[in-house]
C-alpha cells in the first residue's frame, strides 16, 4: 500500500511540475524577451495553446509531441521538448528600444512640409493592385488561418472606400464553422501610418534622429517618435529629406492609447453600462513599407499584431447572432498583406465588395450589419488544421 501511494505521489508530482513548466521566448540575436509568441500543438489530439506575457514567460500546460512556437516578425519554430529558452530568429530588421532624445530644428518644419505635401504623393487616384492578404489567430484551443488573393481598388479619394475583388481563399481551422476574415485587412488599409500622419499627431510627439540610416540614399533618415502624454505610442520611420516622403515606418500602440483613440468613450462608457464590457487589454504592433506606381506611393507590405482582452458580464441575443453570422472576433492576431500595381484585366467581369473602415465598438444599422456578414462569407475552401 506504502509503494501504491508513493507511486501515486510521484505521478501527481511529476504533472503538477509539468502543469507549472515556464520558458521564456527571445531573440536569438539580441536576447530581448518576445511578447506574444504562440506555443501551440496537439495535446490527445486537441489543439491547444499558450501565449508569452510582455516579459516573454510562457506557461505550457500541456505536453504534445512537437511545439510549434511562432510570432509574427519571426521564423517559425517547431522543437519536440520545451528547454528554458526558446531563440527565435528574426524575420525583419528588430531594432531596439525607442529612446528620443534631443529633437534637431529641422525635423519639425520637414514634416510639416511632409504633411502638405502627403495629399497629393500618397494614394491620390484610383488605382487597382493585386493583393495576397494572410490572417492568422491562435487561442486558447483555437487555430485559425485565412489567406486570399484578388484585386484591390484604392479609394479615389482620402474619405472613399476601398473595395476587393476576391480570387481563391483558404480557411486552415480546427473549426469547420469558422467564416472568412477581412477585418485586420481593413485595419492595415485605413489605420496605415501615412494616412494617421496629421498636425496633432506631429504635435502630441517628440523626434529625434536615429542610427538606421540608407547606404545607397543619403538623403533618407530614420526619425524616432514617442508620445508626449503616452509612452506605450512609440515607433520609427525612414524619410527621404530631398523628396520628403515616407518610405517605411513602424508604430507600436498600447492599451491606453488605443482606448483613447480608436473608440468613442461615450461608447464603451455605453457598452460599460449595459453588459459590464471593459477592455483590459489592448497592445497593436504595425510595420509598413511603401512604394512608388506613376509618381504616387503605396503601402506595398503590411504587417500588423493585434492582442485583445476584454471581459463583460452579460451578453444580448442580437450581439450573440451577429457575432454567430458575421464570424466574431478573436482577440490575438496576425495579419501581413502584399500589394502590386495592375492594369485592370479588361476582359474579365469583377464583382466589387466594398471594405467599410474598421469599427471595434459601434452601433450599426442593418445595412452596415449585412455588410459585415458579407464579408464573412466569401467564397474559400476549408482545410482542417493539421500539426507539421
Amino acid at each position: 500500500m506504502n509503494r501504491i501511494l508513493s507511486l501515486l505521489l510521484l505521478t501527481f508530482t511529476s504533472l503538477s511540475l509539468y502543469a507549472q513548466r515556464t520558458c521564456v521566448v527571445a531573440d536569438k540575436f539580441t536576447h530581448a524577451p518576445i511578447a506574444y509568441a504562440s506555443i501551440y500543438g496537439r495535446d490527445a489530439g486537441v489543439f491547444r495553446s499558450a501565449i508569452t506575457s510582455e516579459r516573454g514567460l510562457a506557461h505550457v500546460k500541456f505536453s504534445t509531441p512537437s511545439y510549434t512556437i511562432s510570432h509574427l516578425n519571426y521564423e517559425k519554430c517547431i522543437i519536440r521538448k520545451l528547454p528554458d529558452t526558446i531563440f527565435l530568429t528574426p524575420r525583419y530588421y528588430q531594432a531596439g528600444e525607442v529612446i528620443v532624445k534631443s529633437e534637431p530644428d529641422w525635423i519639425r518644419p520637414l514634416l510639416r512640409r511632409f504633411l502638405k505635401a502627403k495629399k497629393n504623393l500618397y494614394a491620390s487616384h484610383s488605382s487597382y493592385f493585386n493583393y495576397l492578404y494572410t490572417t492568422q489567430s491562435i487561442e486558447g484551443k483555437s487555430f485559425y488561418q485565412y489567406r486570399a488573393n484578388g484585386i484591390l481598388r484604392q479609394p479615389l479619394s482620402h474619405n472613399g472606400l476601398y473595395a476587393i475583388s476576391p480570387d481563391t481563399g483558404l480557411i486552415v481551422s480546427v473549426d469547420s464553422t469558422r467564416l472568412t476574415d477581412v477585418t485586420n485587412l481593413r485595419r492595415m488599409l485605413y489605420e496605415d501610418f501615412v494616412s494617421e500622419f496629421s498636425r496633432s499627431f506631429i504635435n502630441d510627439h517628440k523626434f529625434s534622429v536615429g542610427d538606421d540610416i540608407a547606404d545607397s540614399n543619403p538623403h533618407e533618415v530614420e526619425l524616432l517618435f514617442r508620445s508626449k502624454k503616452n509612452k506605450a505610442d512609440r515607433g520609427r520611420f525612414i524619410i527621404d529629406t530631398l523628396r520628403c516622403v515616407i518610405r517605411s515606418a513602424t508604430r507600436e500602440t498600447g492599451t491606453d492609447w488605443n482606448k483613447s483613440n480608436r473608440v468613442s468613450p461615450i461608447m464603451l462608457t455605453f457598452a460599460h453600462m449595459l453588459t459590464g464590457y471593459n477592455i483590459d487589454q489592448w497592445i497593436v504592433s504595425y510595420g509598413v513599407s511603401y512604394a512608388t506606381n506613376e509618381g504616387v506611393y503605396y503601402p506595398t507590405a503590411i504587417r500588423y499584431k493585434f492582442f485583445f482582452q476584454a471581459t463583460e458580464k452579460t451578453t444580448d441575443e442580437q450581439s450573440t447572432e451577429f457575432d454567430r453570422e458575421s464570424g466574431g472576433g478573436f482577440s490575438n492576431m496576425e495579419a501581413e498583406i502584399s500589394i502590386n500595381p495592375i492594369q485592370l484585366p479588361s476582359t474579365k467581369l469583377l464583382t466589387w465588395k466594398p471594405l467599410p473602415r474598421p469599427w471595434y465598438i459601434k452601433v450599426n444599422t442593418d445595412e452596415e450589419r449585412q455588410q459585415e456578414v458579407e464579408l464573412a462569407h466569401l467564397n474559400a475552401v476549408f482545410q482542417a488544421y493539421s500539426p507539421q
